[in-house]
């Protein structure tokens, strides 16, 4: 059945599963002599991926997901990330993603502050001197899944703690309805 909860037409399922073996970004099913296969982790690694892009798009705006989904993108060679460790200087990531390096700078540090991306030092000279060392940015893929998971954690507690206040100082009114 379909999402409106009418039955499936043999032909419309027959071509999502082929636009699930042909999508260039994950391969996701194959097919053999008219039946299929679906690659579950594939499938799964996708939605988890597409969660996270989500949820940098509404934390962080346009600009930071495209960004980030790109780093992610060119790592796997236009399909889905399964690490996500190639590593960027900030002109490249600016050229590729078509932001001016200005912008993508504040960005990047936004991404870096919330630990969605990470930074690495490559120090050209033994001093360290920031004006010879390059700096390399990367997603590491199960440190942003970990960074993801604790900040919807600790939403729910400050909506727990939030019901709780609520329910504590609204508790008169609770009581007379209650009554009623």
């Amino acid at each position: 059945t379909l999402e409106c909860g009418a039955p499936a037409e043999p032909a419309l399922l027959r071509s999502y599963l082929e636009t699930m073996c042909d999508d260039p970004m994950c391969k996701m099913a194959s097919s053999l002599n008219g039946k299929y296969l679906l690659n579950m982790p594939a499938i799964a690694n996708a939605v988890k991926q597409l969660a996270l892009e989500g949820v940098v798009l509404h934390k962080f705006g346009e600009v930071a997901c495209r960004i980030f989904r790109m780093m992610l993108r060119l790592h796997a060679h236009g399909e889905c990330a399964e690490r996500g460790m190639l590593k960027f200087e900030l002109k490249q990531l600016a050229e590729k993603a078509v932001v001016p390096e200005r912008e993508a700078r504040p960005v990047m540090m936004r991404l870096l502050q919330a630990e969605y991306v990470s930074l690495q030092e490559v120090a050209r000279s033994n001093d360290h001197n920031p004006r010879t060392t390059t700096y390399l940015w990367y997603v590491d893929l199960s440190q942003a899944f970990r960074i993801c998971e604790r900040d919807m954690l600790r939403g729910l507690h400050r909506l727990q703690l939030r019901l709780k206040h609520e329910l504590a100082t609204h508790s008169h009114v609770l009581e007379v309805s209650e009554e009623q």
